[in-house]
């Protein structure tokens, strides 16, 4: 039979290691069988069939057969693999196990020096990352102190008038106070990712009733509804359990993540604010809402209030979900 004739029938019959030892060390079995019925019909008086002890002779040749194809094979696995691996251990007599050995010896210490520099890598990253949050928080801060020094100008200018103004300075009175209004907003925003991404935004824990904290919110996401010719729709779970949550930052990541779901809808929509009991939590969800949303500026806002509390923020299909966790009581 041709080498190309013998790796199709080999190809074709695709066994594990352990089913072909298993496979060999049948026949081995029934001859057990066959054995004890020789010692039956060998004792004085009886006389085997010839079939027993045909199948007996069969059976033999099958399992050593069996036995050589298999232990070829894998004699053959292990050569073609020690083949490919290099001689790690230098002189000595070295078989084919000993190479493989030594290769796996040297691929386990190479992964553990390389997990070594990955962990390595990772927390000098980590450092680098709180250095430049701890970098950016401090000239956010700095910043934030010289837009103030602006802001208050303008508005005892605009509120509390020394002179009369004409109509174009008023103008730009206006719209320079509206542009510090909004750089210090920008700037607030920024100071809370920052802090939250060095591990210094703390949120004060306390009892919390969810449906009281999305009641409190409604008026602001209603108007921008309003505006938008778009509707909210509440439903309250009653009787839900209190949460551990900072009243403040909870009520200011539901309004921002709210406002930014309604200003994404067509008008005739409506966006469907809901709380319910959980498993282990209590959940507020918003639905439709655009997966994109939570990239926006004031959702990363939201999303890194909600982490300052525990809270645990996904999103399924078109539904925004926020679980929180319940106090004990």
């Amino acid at each position: 039979m041709s080498t190309r004739a013998r790796e199709g029938i080999a190809h074709r019959i695709s066994l594990a290691v352990g089913q072909r030892l298993l496979l060999g060390l049948a026949p081995s079995l029934l001859a057990v069988v066959l054995v004890v019925a020789l010692r039956y019909y060998g004792e004085i008086g009886r006389e085997a069939p010839e079939y027993v002890v045909s199948a007996a002779a069969v059976l033999a040749l099958t399992s050593l057969l069996l036995t050589w194809w298999n232990t070829r094979y894998i004699v053959g696995r292990l050569r073609r693999l020690g083949g490919a691996v290099p001689d790690a251990r230098g002189g000595g007599a070295q078989d084919d196990l000993d190479r493989i050995e030594g290769e796996v010896t040297s691929l386990r210490k190479a992964l553990n020096a390389d997990a070594r520099a990955h962990a390595q890598e990772r927390t000098q990253l980590t450092q680098q990352l709180h250095q430049q949050s701890t970098m950016l928080a401090a000239t956010v801060r700095a910043v934030s102190a010289q837009v103030d020094e602006v802001r208050l100008p303008l508005h005892i200018l605009l509120d509390a008038r020394f002179g009369d103004l004409n109509e174009n300075q008023e103008e730009l009175l206006v719209a320079a106070r509206t542009s510090s209004d909004a750089i210090d907003a920008a700037l607030r925003s920024l100071t809370v990712v920052t802090d939250a991404d060095r591990d210094a935004l703390s949120a004060r824990q306390e009892s919390v009733a969810l449906n009281d904290v999305v009641r409190a919110v409604l008026p602001m996401v209603r108007t921008t509804a309003e505006r938008k010719n778009t509707r909210v729709d509440v439903m309250l779970e009653p009787a839900l359990p209190r949460v551990w949550a900072n009243r403040a930052g909870l009520a200011e990541s539901l309004a921002l993540l709210a406002t930014l779901a309604v200003e994404q809808l067509t008008a005739g929509q409506s966006l469907v604010i809901a709380t319910r009991n959980g498993e282990n939590h209590s959940l507020i969800t918003c639905s439709p809402i655009d997966p994109a949303l939570l990239n926006e500026s004031l959702a990363i806002v939201a999303q890194r209030l909600l982490t300052a509390q525990l809270a645990v923020l996904r999103i399924d299909g078109n539904e925004l979900t926020i679980a929180l966790p319940r106090t004990a009581v």
